[in-house]
């Protein structure tokens, strides 16, 4: 009761082909105007997949402005992915014994507070049908971040993995495994771009690098509302 599976099957191969698919993806579709791809590195037993450069992981969950916190992050290219309308998204994992077994992830979704002008992406408001649900001036732009953290799991309190809403201290909905790539990216469009992904879905659907799916949703936690992906 209360204990989280142990990962064993999603290794760092797969989960760093399947980032790079899903970015050229992003690229073919034109959602993606600046990429950087996910590196991957080897530190002894430790494997790390999408390091950032230049921004410490903190600075997300810093009590500031959150426009303060999405110009820092865009200023320091602390992202792998900028998207047509600003949105900026990043791929992070580590793995322990030699890449075989997923020790936490952070995938993360930073919308811009602000539109980009019409010179910089004229396609954002030419293509109306494409666009429409992006530019509305009624919505509200919120962060969104997966994690994966089982080392400080508290079951229900601190699942092992969750998803955060908005900047919110204590919000962390329990989701029923860790999230790959491409099941983060679906997840992003599907809902938020969802115009754009209709129109490529025949890019986005595409078979891409398997990843098998694994659970660490605890039993109590299944019991209340949660994320099943």
């Amino acid at each position: 009761m209360g204990t989280v599976k142990e990962i064993e099957t999603m290794n760092s191969i797969s989960i760093y082909k399947q980032s790079t698919e899903v970015i050229d993806r992003l690229v073919l579709a034109s959602l993606s105007v600046s990429q950087d791809y996910p590196s991957i590195k080897e530190d002894g037993d430790l494997v790390t997949i999408g390091s950032l450069k230049g921004i410490n992981n903190s600075t997300a969950l810093k009590n500031i402005p959150y426009e303060d916190i999405y110009n820092d992050i865009s200023k320091n290219d602390g992202y792998h992915i900028k998207l047509i309308d600003g949105g900026l998204l990043s791929l992070q994992y580590q793995f322990i014994e030699g890449g075989k077994r997923l020790r936490k992830h952070r995938l993360s979704f930073f919308p811009s507070p602000v539109l980009p002008v019409y010179d910089e992406y004229p396609v954002l408001y030419e293509n109306d049908e494409l666009f429409v649900d992006i530019v509305k001036n009624n919505i509200v732009r919120f962060p969104i971040r997966f994690d994966y953290d089982p080392e400080n799991q508290v079951n229900v309190i601190h699942p092992a993995s969750h998803v955060s809403f908005g900047q919110y201290e204590n919000c962390r909905i329990p989701v029923s495994s860790p999230v790959s790539p491409r099941k983060f990216i679906l997840f992003i469009l599907r809902n938020f771009y969802h115009r754009a992904y209709q129109k490529n879905k025949n890019i986005f659907d595409k078979k891409m690098q398997f990843v098998t799916p694994v659970h660490s949703i605890s039993e109590e936690e299944i019991k209340i509302g949660h994320f099943n992906l």
